[in-house]
């Protein structure tokens, strides 16, 4: 019995991450979880995973000092998930992710061209996801 605890115990941490919206706001305050979604989920088959993956990529410029590094992670996750919206611009998680780097992105980036119209997407959206997706509802709800 004390072997099994210690096996249990000591066997290392186990990977929690089922879904990178579970851990979207660390996003920018922790590397190591911007590697993680990034690796994980960037090659996924559902959409919204990548579009996570891209903003793990975006956000990867938060954590490194090369002004070129920084403006390569953001630009090439800037579109990738420019392209998923505009493969599916109804989708409102996507909406609410580029919407919430709009918001946070220095403004020398340039990158706040659609937040008004994410901002309308979101707010038509709110009694859907009440119904369907109560955790994006809460989110949405919380940023807008």
């Amino acid at each position: 019995m004390f072997w099994a605890l210690c096996c249990v115990l000591f066997s290392g941490p186990k990977d929690t991450l089922t879904h990178p919206r579970f851990v979207f706001h660390l996003l920018q305050t922790d590397a190591a979880c911007c590697e993680q979604v990034y690796q994980k989920f960037s090659n996924s088959k559902q959409l919204s995973q990548r579009a996570y993956a891209a903003a793990a990529q975006m956000s990867m410029a938060e954590h490194t000092i090369n002004p070129y590094l920084k403006l390569r992670y953001f630009n090439t996750g800037k579109a990738l998930l420019e392209s998923l919206i505009q493969q599916h611009p109804q989708n409102a998680e996507l909406h609410y992710i580029r919407y919430v780097i709009q918001k946070h992105a220095p403004g020398l980036l340039g990158y706040n061209g659609q937040i008004e119209a994410d901002r309308a997407l979101l707010l038509k959206a709110l009694p859907y996801l009440k119904q369907n997706d109560l955790f994006l509802y809460n989110r949405c709800r919380s940023i807008l």
